[in-house]
């Protein structure tokens, strides 16, 4: 059966900002999102409130974007996850903590006090990839010797146009990744830095390549666009409709 599919909330942040949340998220639910990963809570709500929206229109939070809870960001960090019911956490970091072996393993030590922390309350933390973490560094890409020096309970969330923007091929990247890659953030596009994208599917992206790789250990497949060329809300659709079309995703209609 394919992974369900879940779309980041921060690709309709704009349109959230300009009309509210509560529309914004049922035209997702009503599209068939099985899922959201959260990034942060809307203004004008709580995290329990927030959690009870979501709930109500049958929509799952399959993960979410959080602070490093360290220090005095993780009673915060930690609350918030517990009212939303998310059980992954996901942050990531700038290009300068990726681009030397010192600096990588310098940035793992920090990753592994924030999965040390989530481990403490039954969750798991994950690290979101941009296009850095698919440069070389030394001969090997920065994700890999980030791994070499994290806990073996850290997780990637691998963002497959990032990787291609890189360089990388995300389906041979998977592959090697297995299990470890969890959830994907699928996005498509000229694969450009600075350019918008577009929806899934009309884009450079060898999109089915990538989701056969990752096979069953892709748990959720997470749509994300930062930016897009076109409507934003029909791109979510279109994504939508193409993955579970394609028989590459799972939706709830």
């Amino acid at each position: 059966m394919p992974s369900p599919i879940s779309i980041q909330l921060y690709t309709v942040r704009n349109l959230i900002e300009k009309n509210g949340y509560k529309p914004v998220i049922q035209q997702i639910a009503d599209a068939g999102y099985v899922g959201v990963e959260t990034a942060g809570v809307p203004q004008g709500t709580t995290p329990a409130d927030f959690a009870k929206f979501l709930k109500d229109l049958g929509l799952q939070v399959s993960s979410g974007h959080y602070p490093l809870p360290v220090g005095d960001k993780e009673k915060e960090v930690i609350e918030t996850a517990t009212a939303l019911g998310c059980k992954r956490l996901i942050g990531g970091f700038w290009e300068n903590e990726f681009k030397t072996a010192a600096a990588i393993k310098e940035t793992a030590a920090k990753f592994n006090a924030a999965a040390k922390a989530c481990a403490k309350h039954g969750m798991t933390w994950g690290v979101h990839n941009h296009w850095w973490e698919f440069l070389k560094v030394e001969g090997r890409y920065a994700y890999e010797i980030l791994l070499d020096h994290c806990d073996p309970a850290l997780f990637l969330e691998v963002d497959i146009y990032w990787a291609q923007t890189a360089g990388a091929d995300p389906a041979a990247e998977l592959k090697k990744i297995g299990k470890r890659a969890p959830v994907l953030h699928i996005k498509d596009g000229p694969c450009v830095i600075g350019q918008p994208m577009t929806a899934v599917g009309d884009g450079k992206v060898n999109v089915p390549a990538a989701i056969k790789a990752a096979g069953s250990n892709a748990e959720w497949l997470i749509i994300e666009l930062d930016e897009c060329a076109t409507d934003m809300m029909e791109a979510v659709r279109k994504s939508y409709r193409y993955l579970t079309t394609q028989g590459l995703a799972r939706g709830k209609q």
